[in-house]
């Protein structure tokens, strides 16, 4: 059973003493998409695919380190504080955060082709992915894309109408000029972090997938 309300409400528990590493970390991550976003656009409309390959990977990295983040707040006490270390550690593992952008990316883009809405539907499907590969070290990017389709298979709908109920909130940031989504943003990812291991451990019990399906390439 998918239970919104339930990880809203550990998301704002856990958030309680983490909000400031929460907000500068995802400033900080969306100061650096910013930063090359103008390049990554006049790359695409100069056609230089490097260039835009190198700002999806920035994408996963940064993606990667909130990932990392975020669940280490799960997986903290309502009264503990996270590190920024958690973030600078996941940083390091750039490799497998940069190709997880690439191979996400480039799957959302073909199914884009199609359409607004498949492509709209293979970004939930793939949205598991960052947290995959934070929680185990050793699994190959390619393989959490397919495990994250796996994951997420029957609750996309879920997860698409818990990020709806924060409309309330992103109607609140874009007034503040953006300021309410260095709350808004942790306080959505926090409430996914717990939806994933929600539903990654019913996966387990289920037998949908093994514990050793979570390792290796």
């Amino acid at each position: 059973m998918f239970e919104s309300k339930r990880y809203k409400k550990l998301a704002k528990a856990h958030l309680k003493h983490n909000r400031l590493i929460l907000a500068f970390t995802t400033f900080l991550s969306a100061l650096l998409w910013f930063v090359f976003l103008p390049t990554a656009i006049s790359a695409h409309y100069g056609r230089s695919a490097l260039l835009c390959v190198v700002f999806v990977a920035i994408l996963g990295i940064t993606a990667n380190a909130l990932a990392a983040l975020f669940l280490s707040c799960t997986a903290s006490s309502k009264e503990q504080r996270i590190s920024f270390n958690n973030y600078l550690g996941a940083l390091e593992d750039w490799q497998r955060g940069a190709l997880a952008g690439i191979l996400t990316t480039i799957r959302i883009s073909l199914w884009a082709l199609l359409f607004v809405i498949p492509a709209f539907t293979a970004a939930y499907k793939y949205s598991f992915v960052y947290f995959l590969l934070s929680e185990h070290r050793t699994l190959s990017p390619s393989r959490a894309v397919r495990l994250s389709a796996i994951l997420t298979n029957g609750y996309k709908a879920d997860l698409f109408l818990m990020h709806l109920s924060f409309l309330p909130l992103i109607a609140f940031s874009l007034v503040t000029f953006g300021i309410g989504f260095l709350w808004t943003v942790p306080y959505m990812a926090e409430a996914q972090a717990f939806a994933y291991l929600d539903i990654k451990n019913a996966a387990l019990k289920r037998h949908i997938l093994e514990a050793e399906d979570f390792g290796g390439k």
